[in-house]
């Protein structure tokens, strides 16, 4: 076997003709193939090997591995047919990009005989779509092995049998999903790999969600052409960075930093961390771990005569448990206290209009498998509005001819597009997508 990189000018070539090698493909995936993916083990971020299984191959014959065009490597075969072989590769995945890799076999006259293709997600785990979504024991193993490593994850010897068939069936749904090119967006592994749909929801803390009782509403009269056409509150630098919640259901208090820490940069042009402790903690208003409102919050923050920065309460929920309030005299309350808090009329232009003032606490469904694995694009289509999850609301914008909602999540930044997430705006669901339009409330400092 002979190893080499491809020229550029053979690069070009194979670039311009990749329309027609496309549709020859998706006609050898589903017909007879030359070629095979046995296995991949793409690793890290900067080195990537697959095995293949040659069929039909002769003399002359060459194989390709393609990575989105960045590089190309080239192995020529000339053994008899069922060779496998071992194409590696460095220096080729770029970090927190989903990409695909395509591998090929071309005849002689360099014509494409075969082909293979999988997705490579952005920790550089591979999902192989030529075998559309089934994965064999021992890649679902080496994916829930490679998975556990990434997100510091352990189990029992009890507990870890039945969490690896949780993370296959997701592992599936993923690669089934990302694998229809009618949807508008991909989803990704990520730390809610081993958690079942019912145990996702549960995590999010599904109390009733009670629209808030506000002093004011505000409503947008102004004509539809005088709003802007994007709005982004986190290039303004209005936000902090992406936080994480972990297993408490305490969502609600990082929507309502969050709202206060943007409004607070807007009004004072300072922006602090402020703790999402002191209200998990200290607010007997809401339920800790087990949800709470914004709303309510806000009237906290008030009666508390302010907040705790972050780096005075640290946030200590992440397991799951709140414990007792310890704001002492070492908290120094930053004068971040709401006057009043106003509610957000239910429709587009009342939202995009707020919006544009200062970041928006809202409340979504999230207990979808849109929303547990959403990685990029925008989310479309039904996903109910059984509101359970509080985000924040910074900006809006368009992607690929999609209106879409641009949120903060609190859910690290290895949810998403580094934590954040886009929600179709425009949707003709009731309420907006996923109930986006249904519990908007912003603080008044």
């Amino acid at each position: 076997m002979k190893t080499s990189l491809v020229s550029l000018a053979l690069l070009a070539s194979i670039s311009a003709a990749v329309g027609v090698e496309l549709t020859v493909c998706d006609r050898l995936l589903n017909e007879e193939n030359d070629i095979t993916v046995k296995s991949a083990s793409v690793v890290g971020v900067d080195e990537w090997a697959v095995e293949v299984s040659l069929g039909k191959l002769t003399e002359g014959h060459k194989v390709v591995a393609q990575l989105r065009a960045i590089d190309v490597t080239i192995d020529e075969q000339s053994g008899a047919s069922g060779d496998r072989i071992l194409l590696k590769g460095n220096g080729m995945i770029p970090r927190n990009v989903d990409v695909t890799m395509r591998v090929r076999t071309y005849n002689k006259a360099g014509n494409v005989t075969g082909c293979a293709k999988f997705d490579v997600d952005e920790a550089g785990h591979a999902l192989l779509g030529a075998v559309r979504g089934i994965f064999t024991p021992a890649q679902t193993s080496y994916f829930f092995e490679s998975w556990k490593k990434e997100f510091k994850m352990s189990f029992g010897t009890q507990e870890e049998g039945r969490r690896r068939d949780v993370f296959a069936a997701n592992l599936r749904n993923i690669s089934m999903h990302n694998m229809d090119s009618t949807q508008t967006f991909k989803k990704a592994m990520n730390q809610f790999g081993h958690l079942t749909g019912a145990e996702f929801k549960a995590m999010l803390g599904t109390r009733p969600y009670t629209s808030p009782k506000t002093s004011s509403t505000f409503s947008y009269k102004g004509k539809r052409e005088d709003l802007s056409d994007t709005v982004d509150w986190v290039s303004k630098g209005a936000v902090t960075p992406v936080k994480n919640q972990g297993q408490c259901g305490s969502c609600w208090t990082f929507s309502t930093t969050g709202a206060l820490e943007g409004a607070r940069y807007i009004k004072e042009g300072v922006l602090t961390s402020l703790s999402e402790q002191n209200i998990v903690s200290c607010d007997t208003g809401g339920s800790g771990c087990s949800g709470g409102s914004m709303a309510q919050a806000f009237d906290w923050v008030n009666q508390n005569g302010g907040i705790c920065t972050e780096e005075a309460y640290p946030y200590v929920s992440a397991s799951g448990t709140a414990p007792s309030c310890s704001a002492g005299p070492s908290c120094t309350k930053e004068n971040v206290r709401p006057t009043s808090h106003t509610s957000v009329e239910s429709n587009e232009q009342s939202f995009m209009a707020a919006v544009a003032q200062q970041p928006v606490s809202i409340a979504v469904e999230a207990d979808q498998s849109a929303f547990q694995f959403f990685k990029t694009g925008v989310i479309t289509g039904t996903c109910g509005t059984k509101l359970d999850h509080g985000i924040l609301l910074v900006g809006y914008g368009s992607n690929d001819g999609i209106d879409y909602w641009k949120v903060k999540n609190s859910w690290a930044d290895t949810w998403g597009i580094e934590g954040y997430g886009r929600i179709e705006r425009g949707a003709a669901q009731s309420g907006g997508e996923c109930g986006i339009l249904m519990g908007g409330v912003y603080p008044n400092l």
